[in-house]
């Protein structure tokens, strides 16, 4: 049976709204038939646009509130203007998903999957409870949804995009320096935005620019026993052995950079819980030591939840692809995904313990092992020495300065 988006917008809004194998998007010409499609089938998310409700006076423009109150199953997804942030804020607390004015079905369909994700993971009690505490976080920035922007326009090039990122002068110096560092071996330094993007390539400089941007704009308490240049290094090694794995397996540089993405984000939630409950995180450490178990058993143990689920809860507010989000909060136990396939939370798993195992012994902890039985039901525990073999290619431990 296909899954269902209901879109209550100009059919221009979605652009190549065509239904695929799995799912299927539908129009409502006004609320009346928007109500009883809801009423007749049920759907994974409710589609409306600021500018179709804003040309007509005949819709109320609580439509979103209204499908709250009244079939609150569905994801509920606001389209709108960048320029718009107004239609935004009077929706607060209705929408699940945002997405910029056009959009595809692909987009739809992705934000649908993500918005039912994330409050699945709201569901669980130990995030409820821990939520409240969590007051310092990150938003994503703007300058990310400008450079996306930007590249959706045929005549953008490199420098355009160079120009962007220039307004965002702490955020570009990062940047700088990830892309100088010996994890990416240029042959020349790069000094300015346009260089990064054209040595790095678009997708992973999208990727640094969210997490430049945490780092140089949020900091951790200095009480928590948390090492942010550490974090770094981690990071970038599991985005590198990630992308590796997933480009080895699947010889899709979608997928592959999707990898890159979520093995650069994946551990963000550590980032969050020593900024906003440094106490909870050195305890989670003295845990972690005293039991000789990992940081992310400690964590259940302290919190009834790790910073995976926190993470993915975060972002999922992002915009960022489901299969991300997914990734964030499986990578350590990979068989809570609901796919038997390879997939990105795969290839960060992977690379997420290959990381940990070339470092063993430096942080004091026990390393995270490999979920064997979700490998062996996937048919692929055999490639793991493969996969050893091709992240052999990238130099790890190297330093770099938070």
């Amino acid at each position: 049976m296909k899954q269902s988006i209901l879109c209550f917008t100009s059919q221009l809004c979605v652009v190549d709204a065509k239904s695929t194998p799995n799912w299927e998007i539908r129009y409502a010409a006004n609320t009346e038939h928007a109500f009883q499609a809801l009423a007749s089938q049920p759907f994974e998310a409710v589609a409306t646009d600021t500018e179709h409700i804003g040309r007509d006076s005949t819709v109320d423009k609580d439509f979103l509130r209204q499908v709250m109150a009244r079939f609150p199953n569905p994801a509920r997804l606001l389209l709108y203007n960048p320029t718009d942030t107004k239609s935004i804020t009077s929706h607060g607390g209705v929408i699940h998903q945002c997405l910029t004015l056009p959009t595809s079905a692909d987009l739809l369909i992705s934000a649908a999957q993500r918005a039912r994700f994330v409050t699945k993971l709201l569901g669980d009690t130990a995030i409820k409870n821990l939520l409240p505490s969590l007051r310092k976080l990150p938003s994503v920035p703007s300058v990310y949804f400008r450079v996306v922007e930007a590249l959706k326009l045929p005549e953008s090039d490199v420098n355009d995009i160079g120009i962007i990122m220039a307004e965002e002068p702490m955020m570009t110096a990062k940047l700088l320096q990830v892309a100088n560092s010996a994890y990416f071996a240029l042959q020349s330094s790069v000094t300015s935005p346009s260089e990064a993007i054209s040595y790095l390539g678009l997708e992973k400089t999208k990727a640094l620019i969210l997490i430049a941007h945490v780092f140089s704009t949020f900091e951790a308490e200095k009480q928590a026993n948390f090492s942010a240049q550490h974090l770094w290094q981690h990071s970038l090694t599991v985005a590198q052995y990630a992308r590796l794995i997933a480009k080895y397996e699947t010889g899709q540089e979608d997928i592959a950079q999707a990898a890159y993405s979520a093995g650069l984000l994946h551990d963000l939630g550590k980032f969050i819980l020593a900024a906003n409950c440094p106490q909870k995180y050195n305890q989670i450490l003295e845990q972690a030591f005293a039991r000789k178990i990992t940081f992310a058993e400690a964590e259940q143990a302290v919190l009834g939840t790790t910073h995976a689920e926190i993470a993915a809860c975060i972002l999922g507010t992002w915009g960022l692809p489901a299969c991300i989000v997914e990734a964030l909060a499986y990578h350590h136990y990979p068989a809570r995904s609901a796919s038997k396939d390879f997939t990105v939370t795969t290839a960060v798993h992977v690379a997420d313990v290959l990381s940990h195992l070339a470092n063993k012994g430096k942080e004091g902890l026990k390393t995270l092992a490999w979920d064997m039985e979700y490998l062996d039901q996937l048919g692929m525990a055999h490639r793991l020495e493969t996969w050893k073999e091709t992240c052999n290619q990238v130099k790890s431990g190297v330093r770099i300065a938070a």
